[in-house]
C-alpha cells in the first residue's frame, strides 16, 4: 500500500512540474516569464599518476532564497569527460570572439575530433528521470600508462527549459539581444520594423531597411514570414567546455551564474493566487450548476407549459400545509405580535 502511495505521489510531483513548466512557457509568449538567477559552482579536483581520477562536486547557490534545494542534476542535462580531443573550451572561444579574432558567422564547432594522432575516449553521463545527484567521480586505471594523454575537457550540457537559443549576428545586431526564445525574438524584430517605420498602416507587406536586407537577402517581404525568417537564424546554445590541465594535481572551484525558471520557489510565490484561482472555480462550478437547474425547469416550462404550471400548483398546494403550519399556530401568532410591539419606531 504504501508503494502505491509512494507512487501516486511521484506521479502528482510530476504532473505539478509538468503544469508550471506549461505555464511558463505560455507566460514567455506573453513577456512576463518570472526569471530567477542562480549559481551553479563546481569543485573540480584531477590527479593523473599511473591512473586518472577527476572528481565533480557541485552546489547550486540560489539568489533567490538563502537556502539550497537544487542540484546539479536539475540544471545538466549532460556532462562528459574527454581525453585527447581539438575541442576548444569555451573561455578561449569566446575571447576570440571579444578580440575579433573569430567570424561569428561560423558556429563554434563542438564536433569532438582527435588531437593530433592520439586516440579520443570520451566518459559520458546522461541524466535519467529520477536521478538527483551532486557529484561525479571517474576512475581510469592504468589509462595513462597505455595512452599518453594530451589533454582533458570537460563539456557540460545544461537544461534549456525555457527554450533558448543563440541568435545569429546579423540577428543580434538588429534587436540587441545575443540569445532568446522564439516567440521574444520575433516579438523584437516585429517592434524594429514598427520603430523604423518599415510597414505601412493595413499592409502586410514590409519594405527592408540595410540591416533587414542582410537578414532576409530581399527588399522587400511578407509580415507572415516572419517566423520562418527568424527561424533560419536561430542556433542551438553553446555547451559549456572546460579545460583541466594534465598536471598530476589539479584543484579548482568555477562559478557559473545561470538563468533559469524557479520551478521550486514558483509555487511558494504564487500560493495565494493559486488558492484565489481555486475559489473562483469552486464558484464557478456552483455558478454553472445553478444555471443547469434553472435551464432544466425553463425547458420543462417551454416543452409543455400547462403541464408545468399545473404540477407547480399541486406541487405547492401539497406542501402548503407543512409551510405554514407552524405559523398558523396560536401561540406563535401571540408571541409575534408581542415581539413586533416591542420594537421601536
Amino acid at each position: 500500500m504504501s508503494d502505491k502511495f509512494n507512487k501516486l505521489k511521484k506521479i502528482d510531483s510530476k504532473l505539478d512540474k509538468l503544469c508550471i513548466e506549461k505555464r511558463l512557457h505560455t507566460e514567455a509568449e506573453h513577456l512576463k516569464r518570472i526569471k530567477c538567477t542562480k549559481t551553479l559552482r563546481l569543485f573540480i579536483k584531477s590527479t593523473i599518476s599511473n591512473s586518472v581520477f577527476i572528481r565533480i562536486d557541485s552546489r547550486v547557490i540560489n539568489d533567490f532564497k538563502n537556502h539550497e534545494v537544487m542540484k546539479i542534476t536539475d540544471l545538466i542535462k549532460r556532462m562528459c569527460v574527454i581525453f585527447n580531443s581539438d575541442l576548444e573550451s569555451t573561455l578561449d572561444y569566446y575571447n576570440k570572439i571579444l578580440n575579433n579574432k573569430v567570424d561569428e558567422q561560423v558556429e563554434n564547432d563542438d564536433k569532438i575530433k582527435p588531437s593530433s594522432n592520439l586516440s579520443v575516449e570520451i566518459f559520458e553521463w546522461n541524466k535519467t528521470d529520477n536521478e538527483s545527484i551532486n557529484s561525479f567521480e571517474l576512475r581510469s586505471n592504468n589509462y595513462h600508462i597505455n595512452n599518453p594523454l594530451n589533454n582533458i575537457k570537460i563539456l557540460i550540457e545544461f537544461e534549456n527549459k525555457r527554450n533558448l537559443y543563440k541568435l545569429s549576428r546579423v540577428l543580434r545586431e538588429i534587436i540587441n539581444k545575443f540569445t532568446d526564445s522564439k516567440p521574444n525574438a520575433i516579438t523584437a524584430l516585429w517592434k524594429y520594423i514598427h520603430k523604423n517605420g518599415l510597414i505601412k498602416p493595413g499592409e502586410i507587406e514590409i519594405k527592408a531597411d540595410d540591416k533587414l536586407k542582410k537578414l532576409v537577402n530581399k527588399d522587400k517581404f511578407l509580415f507572415t514570414d516572419i517566423p520562418e525568417i527568424i527561424t533560419d537564424h536561430l542556433c542551438p546554445i553553446d555547451n559549456l567546455v572546460i579545460d583541466i590541465p594534465t598536471d598530476s594535481f589539479y584543484k579548482e572551484i568555477f562559478d557559473i551564474p545561470i538563468e533559469v525558471d524557479d520551478l521550486y520557489h514558483l509555487p511558494r510565490v504564487h500560493s495565494k493566487e493559486v488558492y484565489n484561482y481555486e475559489k473562483k472555480i469552486e464558484m464557478l462550478i456552483e455558478f454553472k450548476k445553478r444555471l443547469k437547474d434553472k435551464k432544466d425547469i425553463l425547458s420543462k416550462f417551454s416543452n409543455n407549459p400547462i403541464e408545468f404550471i399545473n404540477r407547480w400548483i399541486c406541487l405547492d398546494s401539497t406542501d402548503y400545509y407543512t409551510k405554514t403550519q407552524f405559523v398558523l399556530n396560536k401561540s406563535v401568532q401571540d408571541l409575534l405580535y408581542e415581539m413586533i410591539e416591542k420594537l421601536p419606531y
